[in-house]
Order: C-alpha cells, then structure tokens, then sequence
C-alpha cells in the first residue's frame, strides 16, 4: 500500500533519480521498503504497536550501518504518535505518509 501511495511522488520529480529496493540480510535484519536518491537513503519498516520491537529497531540499526551516515529510518504503525529514538530512527503514523 505504501508502494504505491509514495512511487507515484518520484515519478513527478525525476531529477530526484531514486531507486527503490528492499533490504534483508542472513541475520534477519529486514526493511521491506527503501529508497536511495543521490543525498539519501530512507528505510521504512512495518509496526502494527506504537512502541517499535526489539527486532524492528535492529533491523533499522542494520540498514543505517550498510548504508552510510545519510540514511533515516522510519517505523509506520497504525497509531497516532510520532517518536524519535535517535538522530536516525524515529517512528511514524501511517495516516502521515499517505
């Protein structure tokens, strides 16, 4: 769902030249939606509570240490609250990215 609410907004800016891809490692580390432009790379990862899982969070520590300094996390979940947990991962309400 999120796919295809946000790919459309790319399509518009195409200077942006981004790439969408997933990330998965062997250990289990998982973000199922990403995308890299030349200045950034943004991951977001599912969450049906408010309060990220243990697993959630690794997961997104993982991607930021595979991608470099410039890469942001986001944890969607179907709350209504916003969160930062560092400078990189925060988490998000679904409603707000769409």
């Amino acid at each position: 769902f999120l796919y295809a609410q946000l790919t459309p907004q790319f399509h518009y800016r195409p200077e942006l030249n981004s790439v969408f891809f997933q990330y998965r490692t062997r250990g289990g580390a998982f973000v199922p939606l990403a995308w890299r432009t030349e200045k950034q790379t943004i991951g977001l990862i599912p969450s049906l509570s408010e309060t990220p899982s243990r697993s959630a969070i690794q997961s997104a520590q993982s991607f930021i240490k595979a991608n470099g300094p410039s890469t942001k996390v986001a944890i969607v979940h179907t709350g209504n609250s916003m969160r930062k947990i560092n400078s990189a991962i925060g988490t998000i309400p679904m409603v707000a990215l769409i």
